[in-house]
């Protein structure tokens, strides 16, 4: 190997925050004036290029290197609105160890020169400087240097300006370890010298048999993935975030909300309603912890009315839906009790819906295309109290002064929260929303988040409070879950590879008999005319899907035991039902993977059957996908090489790794490197020299190329 990185900055989305490259390869930001812009001189290639302003602070980015070495060879385009007005203002590029001790720093002199500082600081001492000036300000201009450091006093650098070699310097002593990170171009304590700015960085080594010297004016080019090739096993949700901003709670050390005052619009009555949000969980719910996800509940000075929260498995495991009266603890009714375990980082949509007396729950299970009924229709015409507790977008109240109950606030991110006042929105299941939620004459408060504040787009325009650091944030901060839709590097949106679980569907004609049985894994319901309270057995109701739904309420552990199930019934620990429109419903293995498929889907009934003897399309390890991508600029003869990024994580705590490859009409033409997955996303970066027995790629081999990504277990 020897391209070691190239960085064209035109990959971390809009700018001006240079947080996107943070949460990748690039391991800081040093002062408060680095940011990517497209200046108005134009960036050098693409859209978007580093800029460090002056100031009077030390401001530069720091990136490790992809292996350490003695040898390296780095490139890049560089423009300065001025010369700087003071020595070692501005520096080109600086050399650090694995510890940070910076070893070398390359400056550039007031009247244009170019300096070799060697020491630990980027004001040390000037070891050379070319004989005259070599750069100019107001224009873009080629820099490469090529440097080699050993333990002794052999070392050397090599400076070229547009091609033109400005500095040969030997038996140089460079202290320090071996280099193992770059200082970007920087500003050292400079004032009134206006902005630097650095585009097309590429960085090489010596080590392979390609782009191992200097090689003169190189351009990075930026190409997105813009069409999908074959995607066999790679999951095609559609939950993800929606729009660009959401509302980041990510503290374990603290529980944070956005609070609103007390108000008649989010008082419900006994009225119609909606209240819908998406939520993604940064972890699983502490056992003996109640997260409110939405809610108006103040328990002291019995201030409760309504809450949406979710239990941890020590109190409930569940999804639920609670009201009060009278405010009271011994008023509360749970309208809704859904067993639910979160996959954590993982959008789902959530809403609730009461229209006339009938209540529902709706939640967008991962392996599901839309928002899903969960559980039964309720019946729900209590008249929810009337008190003073705030709105909470996450947690529940303790007082005024201390609003958030400890370990009762949601750690994760929320986006698209609405409420409806007057009106149910939701009466069957619906689409996973796509797009902003809209304001119609019932909505009571709005939070999209994508103007990157709290603000209420309801024409109440309520100002709410974000506590203990609550933030609102662009998703490149917090990463959205997945797409199979052509992917943007700027964007946050995943192609997913995961297990996929095994599904099944229970259809009936009509009611089934008594004693007739339905299996489904290792468990096994019985239906019966009069309900004996015994462990799965499941009341036959009045019609055939009062009976599906009391088998459903069964096999999740819903409401209903001792009057529809029998009460010793346990949780089905190998699927879950969720009911479809007519009389058939959908089964789910809860373990994802080819395993499900040997989960049993059996029946006795002379009224109905399952789709198959097995829950079926379990899958374990998805083949490999593949990406098409978009066309090099037309002026482009060659190309070096090639540096592929992907963002990547799982979500299960079982062995998974990704390997990224680089496909062109021949067949693969190089392999990166298959690396372990954790459970939070971190960016991933291979870069592929050309074949040297090929002399270069043709532009015609890269508009004909794919990235192929594979996942193995």
């Amino acid at each position: 190997m020897a391209l070691q990185w190239m960085d064209g900055f035109d990959h971390y989305g809009p700018g001006p925050s240079v947080a996107p490259m943070l949460d990748g390869a690039w391991a800081q930001e040093v002062g408060a004036g680095v940011d990517l812009v497209a200046p108005g001189v134009g960036a050098r290639t693409g859209e978007m290029c580093l800029r460090v302003q002056s100031g009077s602070n030390d401001n530069y980015m720091r990136r490790v290197l992809t292996t350490a070495t003695d040898n390296l060879i780095v490139g890049f385009g560089t423009y300065m609105d001025s010369l700087p007005s003071g020595n070692a203002d501005f520096y080109l590029m600086g050399f650090l160890s694995g510890t940070n001790a910076l070893m070398a720093t390359v400056s550039v002199g007031t009247t244009g020169t170019i300096e070799l500082r060697i020491g630990t600081s980027p004001n040390s001492a000037i070891e050379a400087v070319t004989t005259g000036p070599v750069l100019v300000a107001g224009s873009w201009q080629h820099v490469e240097m090529e440097i080699f450091r050993d333990a002794g006093s052999s070392g050397t650098f090599v400076c070229n300006v547009d091609g033109v070699e400005v500095l040969n310097l030997s038996g140089l002593t460079f202290g320090g370890d071996t280099i193992a990170q770059l200082r970007s171009a920087g500003v050292y304590f400079g004032t009134g010298s206006g902005s630097h700015y650095q585009d097309d960085l590429i960085v090489k080594d010596t080590s392979g048999t390609a782009n191992n010297a200097i090689q003169g004016d190189l351009r990075v080019a930026t190409l997105n993935p813009i069409a999908n090739g074959v995607n066999q096993g790679w999951a095609t949700g559609s939950i993800q975030h929606i729009g660009t901003g959401v509302m980041d709670l990510i503290d374990t050390t603290t529980d944070k909300a956005i609070t609103y005052a007390d108000d008649a619009e989010f008082e419900f009555g006994a009225g119609d309603f909606t209240i819908e949000c998406a939520v993604r969980f940064n972890e699983t719910v502490p056992d003996d912890d109640t997260w409110g996800i939405l809610s108006k509940w103040l328990a002291l000075g019995d201030q409760r009315s309504w809450r949406l929260g979710i239990n941890g498995a020590s109190v409930g495991g569940d999804l639920f839906f609670e009201t009060c009266e009278d405010g009271t603890n011994g008023d509360v009714v749970k309208v809704h009790s859904y067993a639910f375990v979160p996959i954590v980082n993982r959008w789902y949509y959530i809403a609730v819906s009461r229209d006339g007396t009938d209540s529902r729950m709706f939640l967008s299970e991962p392996t599901l295309g839309q928002v899903e009924q969960v559980g039964t229709t309720q019946t729900d015409s209590r008249t929810y109290y009337d008190g003073t507790a705030l709105l909470l977008v996450s947690g529940s109240e303790e007082t005024g002064s201390t609003p958030i109950i400890d370990g009762t606030a949601v750690t994760g991110w929320f986006d698209a929260v609405r409420l409806t006042k007057g009106a149910a929105l939701y009466t069957a299941n619906f689409p996973t929303p796509t797009d902003p939620l809209t304001v119609d004459a019932n909505t009571s408060l709005l939070l999209n988040f994508d103007d990157l504040s709290n603000t209420d787009e309801s024409t109440n325009a309520f100002v709410g409070t974000l506590r203990n650091s609550a933030a609102v944030i662009f998703p490149a901060d917090s990463v959205a879950y997945q797409t199979i839709q052509s992917l943007d590097p700027d964007d946050n949106d995943f192609v997913e590879a995961e297990l996929v679980a095994a599904t099944g569907t229970l259809t009936l004609t009509d009611q089934p008999l008594d004693t007739e049985t339905v299996t489904l894994g290792s468990f096994t319901y019985t239906f019966q005319t009069v309900l004996v309270d015994a462990a799965f057995n499941v009341l036959i109701g009045a019609d055939a899907e009062e009976s599906l739904d009391n088998l459903l309420a069964a096999v999740n552990l819903e409401a209903g035991a001792g009057t529809t199930y029998g009460t010793a019934t346990t949780l089905n620990t190998d699927a879950f039902l969720t009911d479809l429109t007519g009389l058939q419903v959908f089964a789910t293995a809860r373990a994802a993977g080819a395993a499900g498929n040997s989960l049993a889907s059996t029946e006795t009934l002379t009224n109905g059957s399952w789709s198959a003897g097995t829950l079926l399309g379990g899958l374990d390890i998805p083949t490999n996908s593949e990406f098409t991508v978009s066309a090099l600029p037309p002026e482009v003869t060659g190309v070096r090489g090639v540096s592929v990024i992907s963002r990547s994580f799982k979500t299960d705590n079982g062995s998974s790794s990704l390997q990224m490859s680089f496909v062109t009409d021949g067949g693969v033409s190089d392999q990166g490197t298959d690396r372990p997955m954790g459970l939070s996303p971190v960016y991933y970066e291979d870069t592929f020299d050309l074949n040297p027995a090929a002399g270069s790629w043709t532009p015609t081999d890269i508009v004909g190329s794919r990235i192929r990504l594979d996942r193995t277990l």
